[in-house]
């Protein structure tokens, strides 16, 4: 699925001259707004249904969306039994990280969840060097080690204190398996890529992630009252498979063909920004003050990464 902070090769990778690239920073501004919502809204629903049915749902939904996507622009999606192990190696990554955040944010924020996710480029490079040797420029290494202080900054509530006892709550650790989870989907990604266009490989994934889970947690999945959801989750659930994954998509693939990868992946740094200010404007509270400041410390990461002379 699409809520990624990586930036998959598209196919083309020159920039459309004729298109300004302020637009292709707006595509991945309104990505991250799109992805940073899947935390504030999977919180806001996660208590009505357990997270393995929920993830079933939203997959089942999401392959619905992706299967008329791949349809009306006819992509092939013939595959042979060994692609289909790949699929099912990535489907299951990802609805290890999904099910990990739907089933975390039941016990800690929005914006500690965004914080951890940020995290998943450093993750991401440190698989992708064990899996294809891919090394990280030195500075870019130093921005993502600044990243990942501002993030455990947050993570542990802007305090000193906390930090030097080095104690998490569960909700954290439950979401620091799934970050390993997108990480390792994320290289994993490109390491079993074979030329297919990205829409079958994310097609794919994502059914093989919707049987994963449905064999998974087929005793949850029948248990669970689905006639009588609330409006508001079944809402919550179209909005994460539409708008998080077919809109992000294209929003993904619109940047990455006029702006290098890592600037693309950049954009992951100010999810926490956007997951704060979303708790803040539904009166959910605001971040103190000190967190807020571990917040800037991972945007600033997101400029400066920005700035890299290889970006």
């Amino acid at each position: 699925m699409t809520d990624t902070g990586h930036a998959p090769n598209l196919g083309a990778t020159q920039a459309t001259t004729a298109d300004p690239l302020w637009r292709a920073h707006g595509a991945m501004l309104l990505f991250c707004l799109l992805i940073s919502t899947s935390f504030t809204v999977g919180a806001l629903i996660t208590d009505a249904v357990e997270p393995v049915a929920m993830m079933f749902a939203r997959f089942v939904l999401a392959g619905l969306v992706m299967g008329a996507v791949v349809v009306c622009l006819r992509v092939p999606i013939r595959i042979t039994p060994l692609d289909g192990l790949r699929y099912a190696f990535l489907g299951t990554l990802i609805s290890v990280y999904f099910v990990a955040m739907f089933e975390a944010l039941r016990w800690t924020t929005p914006v500690n969840t965004g914080a951890i996710f940020t995290l998943v480029p450093l993750i991401a490079a440190g698989f992708a060097y064990i899996l294809m040797r891919q090394k990280v420029a030195p500075r870019q290494l130093a921005i993502l080690g600044m990243a990942a202080t501002g993030a455990l900054w947050v993570l542990f509530g802007g305090s000193i204190e906390a930090l030097a006892r080095f104690q998490i709550g569960r909700g954290e650790a439950i979401f620091l398996v799934g970050a390993l989870s997108y990480g390792f989907y994320t290289a994993a990604n490109r390491w079993l890529h074979r030329g297919e266009p990205i829409l079958t490989i994310t097609f794919w994934s994502i059914i093989a992630g919707a049987l994963v889970l449905f064999v998974a947690g087929f005793a949850v999945i029948r248990a669970t009252d689905w006639t009588n959801l609330p409006v508001g989750v079944w809402l919550g659930l179209v909005h994460l498979a539409v708008m998080n994954t077919a809109a992000s998509f294209f929003l993904v693939k619109y940047a990455t063909t006029r702006l290098p990868a890592a600037k693309v992946t950049a954009y992951t740094y100010l999810l926490p920004v956007f997951v704060a200010f979303q708790q803040g404007a539904l009166g959910l509270g605001w971040p103190s003050l000190s967190v807020l400041a571990g917040v800037a410390v991972i945007a600033l990461a997101m400029v400066l990464l920005q700035r890299t002379p290889d970006a």
